[in-house]
């Protein structure tokens, strides 16, 4: 490969029109019913269809990671976000009585690590059998911290 020294280097200006952007707001869609800003037209109630929910951030969520373990019928989620916190959630089914219904049990637990900037993403490593089972989360305030989910979740 050629490199070129600093005194061979040339700026060239690149006109771009300088131009302010269009609105989004144009009258093109002037016969269309869906209302951008939500204020003329009443949204259509859709029902719950969630299966579990987990009221534990207190800001936007970030990242999530899942694993299921179908030997004892466990769904685990690590979730970080912009409250600078993780949590191990666990959702758990377990048969009732009759043989065709079973119930969901959930559990959440904080990990003890404490952040000081948003939770960028999260990772699981479950299947890893004898190994312990890891989740790692990473954070903008550059710490990635590596949890033991079988100390974790006591």
């Amino acid at each position: 490969p050629t490199f070129i020294d600093m005194s061979s280097a040339v700026e060239v200006a690149v006109p771009d029109g300088d131009a302010p952007m269009d609105d989004d707001n144009d009258e093109v869609d002037a016969g269309n019913d869906r209302d951008d800003m939500g204020d003329d037209h009443q949204q259509e109630h859709l029902p719950d269809q969630s299966k579990a929910t987990f009221p534990s951030h207190s800001d936007a969520v970030y990242a999530i990671a899942t694993h299921y373990d179908p030997t004892s019928h466990t769904l685990t989620i690590a979730s970080g976000g912009g409250d600078d916190r993780a949590y191990l959630h666990y959702v758990t089914s377990q048969a009732t009585g009759s043989s065709d219904s079973t119930t969901q049990v959930t559990k959440t637990v904080p990990l003890s690590h404490p952040h000081t900037d948003s939770i960028s993403c999260v990772s699981l490593n479950l299947d890893m059998k004898p190994q312990a089972h890891l989740v790692a989360v990473g954070s903008y305030d550059g710490a990635i911290v590596v949890y033991d989910c079988s100390v974790a979740d006591t």
